[in-house]
């Protein structure tokens, strides 16, 4: 038997290893419910069996608790007894599709492994790679699953929206993936009346207008061809609106009688746009190449806005680009900002956007900063708001002072406010919001970020999902559970190669978890003998990633019994270092090693230096980049302090940290401070 885990935290549900035992359950939910069980199709006739089995299936084979279960089968509007009433449904849905295709767990009830939701093939197929046959084969495959409104018998549930309006976009841009791929495979003809019929949905659209032009052109229709772009540009100027660059070039290709090559030869613009379609439908290789070329193209016609928009596009959905300054991402953003005039403009804002998150692993963070805040001023002057989503986020996640937590939180929630429509800036701004939650300590609210974030991100590309990640290796490391951290370390290593702007960068980013994860939990060996790297040899993009390395050295080498050779490697870092430390995204990785180094060597200069640098953040939860929580700073101010021999101060930090941790539930954190508390009470009675 096994036992799954979520967010650090038993779910409660057992399975078994041998599904064959358990009946094969197909589960509908794109329309109204169907179920099949071992190919045979069966009926639920009661509305909230049909309710309850569609809520099981949202879970996707997670524990469901019985109060969301009861919400979204009643409401308001409850029974005398709902836990008998829902025991009572259970009974009959079982009585068809059989005892064992839902289990019982701790929280609720979830559907057994065997179950297959047509959500989950409709996803799959959608998101497939390969040539232009393939995919339409798939995406083709997919819309077949299409029955209606997702989840039909959950009515208007309110959790159910966020998860039913993901799956209408991915309809929605799924028909018209499926035309592109069609179109690229050689139909023309065959696809017009579908192509009228999603101009006639959203004729703001450009992407739908290239398709429909393109298609009545390879028809042998270029008068049709010619007419339909001149219907797009009246339907669009009359919103105020012109049609983008691509939609143009098309037109003229047309006009000159060169359609035939018209998709081969696109502008950068028709290729920007393809490579952020095969980005959000996770072909990540397809959308590289397709930023390459269309950055070569800006590059060799020395056009400077393209290859800002180029750079704006390639540098993803705003996550770090590693600790590389001289990235090809960061390079790519570097010049784009060189070409545009030193003026005012929303590209210019967006390129600062993007340059200030990309950089925020690897540049000053003064720099970063002034950055971001150019990027939000400006944003604000124009009053552009795909502009301000971008500078919103780059403010928020580029700010890792605990001083600024107050205007952290209300980042985050102005960018949230403006992200209703757009499912995966809407999952960064609640991950955002969560890590500004989480290091104030309130848990709860983080947690319910973090959910919601996460089924936001489910249908995202995969640098929405790593966004998201860092939240499980929070929670496992919050209660020090070493398994759970290790399962959340494993999800990050498996989408970071697709997920990161510079994949290259993925490798040292997983083995500097392990290093946190083996360092803080245990795993890794530390009784060796170690031989200490030159640390001061080499260049380090931030001063703070080199206050790391060497505490985190000097830490290692106390642990394993060399304390001169400890003595020395700390040496590098100066005591005036320590107390004026950058609050960047490294501060607390800085402040854990260099505390433990410094209160194993007794070293009371620098405890001190490094007490009165934290001293003002008294209270706040250290979480590093990857999302490992480290502690709270009272824990190491009263290590500290201890080192200086100031036992009072250490007494009230040590009570600060116990309460903290006992409020955030962090028990395993809490008896860590154990042999601390032993020490100064021993001091107390001697006294």
């Amino acid at each position: 038997m096994r036992v799954e885990r979520r967010h650090g935290r038993d779910t409660g549900v057992t399975r078994d290893r041998c599904p064959d035992t358990v009946p094969r359950v197909e589960i509908g939910v794109l329309g109204s419910l169907t179920v099949h069980v071992d190919g045979r199709e069966v009926g639920l006739d009661r509305p909230k069996e049909r309710a309850l089995l569609a809520v099981l299936a949202f879970g996707g084979g997670r524990p469901v608790a019985r109060d969301r279960i009861i919400d979204a089968l009643w409401g308001e509007q409850l029974p005398g007894s709902p836990d008998g009433a829902l025991r009572a449904h259970i009974r009959r849905v079982r009585a068809v599709v059989g005892r064992d295709a839902i289990n019982t767990t701790t929280p609720g009830y979830a559907l057994s492994s065997a179950a297959v939701i047509d959500v989950d093939r409709f996803r799959s197929d959608v998101r497939s790679e390969g040539d232009a046959g393939a995919r339409a084969a798939a995406i083709g495959r997919a819309l077949t699953l299409w029955r209606g409104r997702p989840y039909d018998d959950l009515g208007d549930w309110p959790a159910i929206e966020p998860e039913r309006q993901g799956l209408l976009a991915l309809y929605d841009q799924a028909r018209v993936d499926w035309a592109d791929a069609r179109l690229a495979a050689g139909e023309s003809s065959t696809l017009l009346a579908l192509l009228e019929e999603l101009v006639s949905e959203q004729p703001l659209v450009d992407r739908r207008w290239e398709l429909l032009v393109l298609a009545l052109s390879r028809s042998g229709r270029k008068a049709d061809a010619l007419r339909a772009f001149q219907r797009a540009r009246h339907a669009m100027q009359e919103a105020g609106l012109e049609p983008g660059r691509a939609l143009v070039e098309i037109d003229r290709a047309v006009a000159a009688n060169d359609a035939v090559v018209a998709r081969e030869r696109r502008s950068v613009a028709a290729l920007i746009g393809s490579g952020i379609a095969d980005h959000r439908a996770g072909r990540e290789h397809a959308a590289r190449e397709a930023f390459a070329v269309a950055e070569q193209l800006a590059r060799d016609t020395g056009d400077s806005a393209a290859l800002a928009e180029v750079a704006v596009a390639r540098s993803g959905d705003g996550v770090l680009s590693g600790l590389d300054p001289e990235s090809e991402v960061m390079q790519l953003l570097s010049d784009a900002l060189d070409g545009l005039p030193n003026a005012p403009t929303s590209l210019r804002a967006r390129v600062l956007a993007r340059l200030a998150v990309a950089g925020g692993s690897n540049r000053d963070p003064r720099l970063v900063a002034r950055w971001a805040d150019e990027a939000l001023a400006t944003a604000r002057l124009f009053g552009d708001v795909p502009t301000l989503v971008l500078a919103l986020h780059a403010s928020v996640v580029t700010s890792h002072d605990p001083a600024a937590l107050d205007k952290r939180e209300a980042t985050a929630r102005e960018l949230l406010s403006l992200t209703h429509d757009d499912v995966a800036t809407r999952a960064l701004a609640l991950s955002a919001l969560a890590r500004v939650q989480a290091t104030r300590g309130a848990i709860d609210a983080a947690d319910a970020s973090a959910d919601e974030a996460f089924a936001l991100a489910h249908d995202a590309p995969a640098d929405i999902v790593l966004a998201t990640l860092w939240y499980p290796l929070f929670r496992a490391t919050l209660v020090g559970d070493r398994g759970a951290a290790a399962s959340a370390a494993r999800a990050i290593a498996d989408v970071a190669p697709r997920a990161l702007v510079d994949p290259g960068a993925a490798p040292s980013m997983v083995n500097a978890i392990d290093i946190v994860l083996d360092t803080l939990l245990g795993g890794r060996e530390t009784g060796r003998q170690l031989q200490p790297y030159r640390l001061d040899t080499i260049t380090w993009p931030l001063a703070n990633l080199g206050h790391l390395a060497h505490a985190g050295t000097a830490m290692q080498l106390t642990r394993a019994g060399q304390p001169d050779a400890a003595r020395a490697v700390l040496g590098s870092v100066a005591p005036s270092m320590l107390a004026d430390l950058d609050r960047d995204m490294y501060w607390p990785g800085v402040v854990w090693t260099a505390s433990e180094a410094v209160c194993a060597l007794g070293d009371e200069e620098r405890a001190q230096a490094l007490y009165d640098g934290v001293a003002p953040f008294a209270g706040v939860l250290l979480i590093d980049p990857a999302g490992v929580f480290l502690g709270c700073t009272d824990h190491y101010l009263a290590l500290l302090a201890q080192t200086e021999h100031r036992d009072r101060d250490a007494r009230r930090h040590l009570d600060a940290a116990g309460a903290r941790y006992r409020g955030v539930d962090a028990r395993w954190w809490d008896e860590r401070l154990h042999d601390m508390r032993a020490a100064l009470g021993a001091l107390t009675r001697r006294d």
